[in-house]
């Protein structure tokens, strides 16, 4: 009787251990909302000290896009020899992730193991987010809180919090030369996709913060980089942009500041259009694996130099 009394509390204590063991990796993680309140005519002036200084006459910008950590420990390390290539290579003074930087349902670790590789080449580095990002447990909210807390290298900033629940990590970068802003790198996040909502609306605050750091800038010479293609990249015909124009490059052509803007998401593509004067550029695919690349794609990344003029060029990275 004893033996089955034991066998029988055994039992339900292994039970409850693994229901709460569930309990805990099944709940969603999620952080208070950092950053500020961004409401167009009322803020009058952004927050600054986001900023990098040129070591010589240049910057030397790596962008990795969509290398989709999460995939198992074969995915890891091959992602991982293809980023350690790409910094040896180009030797860069900065690293811009372009979103869907890590996926799946426990992307927050994945991240994890991001912050430690970047934090190991000991140069700043920016990302945005992508639609994969925040598919699991964690909201964006609580990965932008991982990275401002855990990296000791990301220039990074949450932005305004009140654009929406997944909508984190718009901000900007003033690139300087002896102490003088000459460009500004904005960096825009990309909504996170769902189960009905394939390609999410880009929120419209974001048209009016983009419009307030560019007067704010003094209209200095500038680069986009958001995951999300946004329409007028389909006049590459390559029908994977943002479906609803919400009217972002129409502002970025009246403004007259960014001239060149670099997305992600299409992966294995890596090609430029010009349109109306400004160069919109799939960036080059930072993965070795997966959907869109075949044997003769393009996998890499993308060097994009600032000069200290604050004009700027760019080139292809083959990892092959």
């Amino acid at each position: 009787m004893k033996i089955v009394k034991t066998i029988v509390l055994g039992t339900l204590a292994i039970i409850v251990a693994l229901l709460f063991t569930c309990i805990a990796y099944f709940t969603p993680l999620d952080a208070k909302a950092q950053g500020y309140k961004f409401i167009k005519g009322v803020t009058e002036v952004l927050p600054h000290g986001l900023e990098i200084e040129m070591t010589g006459s240049e910057l030397r910008v790596l962008i990795l896009a969509d290398t989709h950590y999460g995939t198992g420990t074969t995915n890891i390390r091959q992602i991982d020899s293809l980023v350690k290539s790409m910094v040896k290579n180009t030797n860069p003074d900065m690293i811009v992730l372009l979103g869907d930087n890590v996926c799946n349902f426990n992307a927050h670790t994945r991240l994890q193991h991001v912050i430690r590789l970047m934090d190991s080449f000991a140069i700043p580095w920016s990302p945005v987010f992508g639609n994969h990002d925040a598919e699991g447990r964690a909201t964006k909210r609580y990965l932008a809180r991982m990275i401002a807390d855990k990296s000791q290298f990301a220039i990074f900033d949450y932005g305004p919090n009140n654009f929406g629940k997944d909508v984190a990590g718009n901000y900007f970068v003033n690139v300087k030369n002896e102490g003088q802003a000459v460009h500004t790198l904005y960096f825009l996040d990309s909504a996170t996709q769902t189960k009905t909502i394939r390609y999410p609306k880009m929120p419209l605050g974001i048209l009016d913060l983009y419009e307030a750091a560019v007067i704010e800038n003094d209209y200095l010479p500038s680069t986009m980089f958001s995951h999300y293609p946004i329409q007028e990249y389909s006049l590459d015909r390559i029908f994977r942009a943002i479906p609803e124009n919400i009217g972002l490059f129409d502002l970025m052509h009246r403004l007259g500041s960014t001239r060149q803007m670099f997305a992600g998401h299409v992966h294995g593509r890596g090609t430029t259009i010009e349109h109306e004067g400004i160069k919109l550029s799939y960036a080059t695919t930072s993965r070795l694996r997966g959907l869109g690349i075949t044997e003769n794609s393009l996998v890499g990344g993308t060097l994009l130099t600032v000069l200290d003029d604050g004009q700027t060029s760019y080139r292809r990275v083959s990892y092959k």
